[in-house]
C-alpha cells in the first residue's frame, strides 16, 4: 500500500450507515469515485469489491465521475459551490473529500481527505438531533 493509500484507509474507516430508534436510516454515506484519480483503477464492480473487502464499505458506491473541470458532475459543481475548500478554492484536490449535508439537502460543511469520519462525528450527531 502506498503512503497515499494509507491515508485513504484511515479516511474511510468508520464510514457507515446508522439507524435511529425507529430503524430508519439516520445517516447515509455515499461514495463517488473520481475519474481524475489514478488511485482507483478498475471498473465500478472491481472498485466496489475492493472497498468492501479492504475497508468493510457497505454504503452505496456510485460510478466514477469527474469532480473538477468543465465535465464535473452536477452534484460536485453544487457541492463545491456551496462549500468551497481551503482559501475559497472549489477544486477537489484528492479522493476522500467529504461533504456533510443536512436533512433538507443543504451543504453544511466540507472536510479534507485526511479528516476521518470519527473526527466529524460530533457534527453529524448534532445534525441528526436537529
Amino acid at each position: 500500500m502506498s503512503p497515499a493509500n494509507a491515508g485513504s484507509r484511515r479516511s474511510t474507516r468508520g464510514s457507515r450507515h446508522s439507524t435511529n430508534a425507529t430503524g430508519r436510516a439516520a445517516l447515509k454515506s455515499w461514495a463517488f469515485r473520481a475519474t481524475s484519480s489514478a488511485q482507483e483503477p478498475g471498473d465500478s464492480a472491481e472498485i466496489a469489491q475492493f472497498c468492501s473487502l479492504t475497508y468493510g464499505v457497505s454504503f452505496p458506491m456510485f460510478a466514477k465521475v469527474d469532480v473538477n473541470g468543465a465535465n464535473a458532475a452536477p452534484v460536485y459543481r453544487l457541492l463545491k459551490q456551496a462549500a468551497p475548500g481551503l482559501l475559497g478554492t472549489q477544486a477537489i484536490k484528492w479522493n476522500f473529500t467529504k461533504f456533510l449535508i443536512d436533512r433538507q439537502g443543504a451543504v453544511v460543511a466540507r472536510f479534507g481527505p485526511q479528516t476521518t469520519p470519527d473526527a466529524i462525528e460530533a457534527e453529524v450527531v448534532r445534525l441528526l438531533g436537529a
